[in-house]
């Protein structure tokens, strides 16, 4: 659609299957209880620019939104391998300068995140 239009239903069923996913695997920043294979070691970096006002404006982005794309992709990594949790997860964050639409300076939020991703068994 346009720039300011709304998403299309193939855009829409896409984000659907996307979050179905997401849903099927966990994150935990230790350990779990129960027996699994350690499949491999999955990383992501999220980042968040405060969308098109805050790119335009430089007025930042935000730490919450940056976190939850970190998040869901390193989810969706996971998945991909066929596991269902990523276990000692870590999530790093620090904020970097980017130049503005109207050349001024636009804080970034990155956040990198990594754990070891494994299939219950």
């Amino acid at each position: 659609m346009g720039l300011f239009g709304g998403k299309s239903e193939a855009e829409k069923q896409g984000d659907s299957e996307l979050q179905e996913k997401i849903s099927k695997v966990k994150i935990t920043t230790g350990d779990i209880k129960q027996n699994y294979e350690i499949l491999k070691i999955v990383f992501q970096l999220g980042s968040d620019q405060g969308g098109a006002m805050g790119a335009l404006f430089g007025t930042g982005g935000s730490p919450e939104a940056a976190f939850e794309k970190a998040e869901a992709q390193l989810k969706l990594k996971a998945y991909d391998l066929g596991c269902n949790y990523v276990i000692n997860a870590v999530f790093d964050n620090r904020i970097a300068v980017s130049k503005s639409a109207i050349g001024g300076a636009n804080q970034v939020i990155e956040v990198f995140a990594y754990g070891t991703a494994v299939k219950t068994i």
